[in-house]
């Protein structure tokens, strides 16, 4: 397992992670549940950490020069799930005929738009800011997210 893939599991699994920032040395994590965060000692047995602060809505991590370069690594391995749980929630592979990136929009064409998951799932699950429905297909507000998910997406349905 990797270093960056113990980390996550210390923090309770991919599923638990709402957000990841870093300042400074710190590698700052807000949890879903903060009781499936890994024991402070663990963290500095076994993936070098040289502290833990732990608050209610997270954790954060001190690693020093690596906090930076661990947050981009997490974000990268999440935005990956994320792109597989578009693909879903756009009917699958299968449905997807076009992908496009406009400004703040993931632009899809679908072949059956009853396949594609109701707005409330793409908001709540999602990370979607907000979706607009069209004859053709969808468009989903992620902000400047919208072009890398394009890219990700394109290079899965292949």
């Amino acid at each position: 397992m990797t270093e960056i893939n113990k980390i996550i599991e210390a923090l309770g699994g991919k599923e638990n992670i709402e957000k990841v920032d870093a300042c400074s040395t710190k590698l700052r994590v807000i949890v879903k549940d903060e009781s499936k965060v890994f024991n402070n000692s663990y963290w500095e047995e076994n993936l070098e950490a040289k502290g833990v602060i732990r608050a209610s809505s997270g954790v954060q991590v001190i690693y020093g020069k690596k906090a930076e370069e661990y947050r981009k690594e997490i974000e990268e391995k999440l935005d990956d799930e994320l792109s597989d749980k578009i693909i879903e929630a756009l009917g699958g592979k299968g449905n997807i005929e076009k992908v496009d990136a406009c400004s703040t929009k993931l632009r899809v064409i679908v072949k059956d738009e009853s396949k594609v998951f109701n707005n409330s799932y793409w908001e709540e699950n999602l990370e979607a800011k907000g979706v607009i429905r069209a004859s053709s297909g969808v468009q989903v507000i992620y902000g400047k997210k919208a072009e890398e998910y394009r890219k990700e997406i394109e290079e899965k349905i292949k």
